[in-house]
C-alpha cells in the first residue's frame, strides 16, 4: 500500500554548510562532500522517475501543504537540511514551518531525514524539539516523530526510503538555500518536470 509522501528539498544535497551561494570551489571539502551528495540525488532520482512515481516540482517548501494535505498519506519523510517543523505555532505557513500546516498530524507519522553534512552543526540549527502547554502535554505533534542521519557515502536505498510505499513526491527548489552547483541539475532533471507556473517564478532566481 502506498501511503507515504515524500518531501524533498533540495538544500538536503545542497546545503552542506550553510556555504555561499556562488557554489563551492573545486578541490575543498565543501566541494567533495557535494559531489557525494550529488551523486546520492542522482541515484534517488533515477529511482522515483522509473518507479513512475507522481512527482510536483515547488520553487518554496511551503507551497507543498495543499499537496501533503490532499494526498492522504499517513507517513511523511522530509528530506531537507532543516526540519520545517517549528518550536512556536504560526498564522501563516512559511519555508521553514510547513509541518506545522499538515492536517490530522495527530494519526501521522513524520520522519525528517537529515543529511550527515549536519554533523557539527550547532545544536538546534535548523530542528525543532516537541511543543508543549503549561501542563507538560503536547501540542501540535505527530503521532510518531523520527530524526534519521542519511550518511552522505551510502546511496539513497529501499531500508531508507521505501519506494514501493511511496505515493507522491513533492520537490522544492529552495532557491535561497542551495548553491550555483545545483543548476545543471536543476535545468536538466527538475525543469523539464515543472510546470509552467513554476519555471516563471524560477526565472527570478539567478540558480536556473
Amino acid at each position: 500500500m502506498r501511503d507515504t509522501y515524500l518531501s524533498i528539498d533540495l538544500d538536503f544535497f545542497d546545503c552542506v554548510s550553510d556555504g555561499d551561494a556562488y557554489g563551492y570551489m573545486w578541490g575543498t571539502s565543501e566541494y567533495k562532500k557535494y559531489i557525494r551528495m550529488s551523486r546520492i540525488r542522482s541515484t534517488l532520482f533515477n529511482d522515483i522517475l522509473s518507479e513512475k512515481i507522481p512527482i510536483n516540482i515547488m520553487v518554496h517548501h511551503d507551497h507543498m501543504v495543499p499537496f501533503i494535505n490532499n494526498s492522504g498519506c499517513c507517513n511523511i519523510i522530509n528530506m531537507d537540511y532543516h526540519s520545517d517543523l517549528t518550536t512556536e505555532p504560526r498564522e501563516k505557513v512559511t519555508e521553514g514551518s510547513v509541518f506545522d500546516f499538515v492536517e490530522h498530524k495527530e494519526s501521522k507519522t513524520y520522519t525528517w531525514l537529515m543529511p550527515s553534512t549536519r554533523v557539527g552543526v550547532p545544536y538546534g540549527l535548523g530542528r525543532c524539539d516537541d511543543r508543549y502547554d503549561k501542563r507538560g502535554n503536547p501540542i501540535d505533534i505527530f503521532k510518531k516523530r523520527y530524526w534519521v542521519y542519511m550518511h552522505q557515502k551510502k546511496t539513497i536505498n529501499r531500508k531508507v526510503i521505501d519506494l514501493d510505499k511511496v505515493k507522491e513526491v513533492g520537490v522544492c527548489i529552495s532557491p535561497r538555500w542551495i548553491t550555483i552547483n545545483s543548476a545543471d541539475f536543476i535545468k536538466n532533471v527538475i525543469i523539464p518536470l515543472a510546470s509552467k507556473e513554476v519555471i516563471k517564478l524560477l526565472k527570478w532566481y539567478p540558480i536556473n
